[in-house]
């Protein structure tokens, strides 16, 4: 029996989300949708994306619905989640993807209306559980776990390697850097900000802003807790992101050693997760590839034996989407 799931925002990654389980024919019900917009506007969103083409499907639309490839979704614009009448459509899981209720309470109000699982797509406050598909997701418990936040795009890429790298060579401390196109956070006009340089066109400068990664990391891998720093540089791209992860280690290695280790990872138990490249690709040749994190070969340096600096790209749409995806299916085998 396909899991019922229902959409809560259906902006960039609400999108994303239910366009691969369209393409995918994943079994996966999605019964509503839950959105700001209307079922014109989020038909037509839906059915031209400018990151990843027309969808190669059937789009309608009714006043009431979304129709893809002729199965009819419900369409609700509703601002309070507790109002929708998820126990009544016996909803299993709400994917919560609005950005607007990334804590316990908020999300919580999903739990209130009837919903039995809610999947937050961002960090979240006070949840029963941060996962990452790959790293964590064996801790899922479903007698205790019912508001679950998968975390960000950028520890969904991170979290992966840094597990790798500490089970062999024991990290001392890291910083990383990642480098993230802009968003709909950012403005392509100069605006007024309280942060000045947000308020920055994001289409004509590289901007630096803070980033929670480094503490996540110590939330999903306890042992790594308080041993990373790290800083976002947003880039004039529109997909695919960067991740520069430079670490200490307490063992001697190289960088055969290391990119040996990782194609070996790749290949085995983070298949799927991580992907190996050893060709001289750059950003645009990562647009919709699946994977949390693909290893760039190429760049992985040592320095004086213990100081490993390593690049790995992600798209922090599609590949971030697909986990969300992995894991309403994790949860449907429990």
């Amino acid at each position: 029996m396909s899991t019922r799931i229902a959409i809560n925002g259906l902006d960039r990654i609400g999108i994303d989300i239910l366009r691969i389980i369209s393409e995918n024919k994943e079994d996966i019900d999605v019964v509503a949708i839950n959105s700001t917009g209307n079922p014109e506007m989020d038909a037509h969103l839906f059915m031209y994306d400018p990151l990843y083409g027309v969808y190669r499907g059937d789009v309608k639309y009714t006043d009431r619905s979304l129709v893809i490839d002729g199965k009819e979704i419900l369409y609700f614009q509703e601002n309070d989640p507790s109002k929708l009448p998820w126990r009544d459509l016996n909803i299993d899981v709400v994917i919560e993807a609005s950005g607007e209720s990334n804590s316990n309470d908020a999300a919580g109000k999903h739990i209130y209306a009837g919903a039995k699982k809610v999947v937050i797509t961002s960090p979240a406050d006070n949840v029963d559980a941060t996962i990452v598909m790959g790293v964590n997701h064996n801790t899922y418990n479903p007698e205790k776990h019912n508001i679950i936040s998968l975390s960000s795009c950028a520890i969904n890429c991170l979290a992966p390697i840094a597990q790798i790298m500490h089970k062999k060579f024991h990290i001392i401390k890291g910083n990383i850097t990642i480098i993230h196109p802009y968003t709909v956070n950012n403005s392509t006009l100069d605006i007024s900000h309280i942060d000045r340089r947000m308020a920055t066109a994001a289409n004509l400068s590289i901007i630096p802003t803070t980033t929670g990664v480094a503490r996540s990391i110590g939330t999903i891998i306890p042992e790594l807790q308080g041993k990373f720093n790290g800083i976002s540089l947003m880039v004039p791209t529109s997909a695919v992101s960067l991740a520069d992860l430079n670490i200490m280690i307490c063992k001697q290695t190289n960088v055969v050693e290391i990119n040996e280790y990782l194609k070996e990872m790749a290949d085995g138990p983070y298949k799927g997760i991580l992907s190996y490249c050893e060709k001289p690709l750059v950003s645009v040749n990562f647009k919709g590839n699946p994977h949390s994190a693909i290893i760039d070969s190429l760049s992985t340096m040592v320095v004086d034996g213990n100081m490993v600096k390593m690049l790995a790209w992600y798209d922090n749409e599609y590949g971030y989407c697909n986990r969300v995806i992995d894991f309403i299916k994790y949860i449907a085998s429990k």
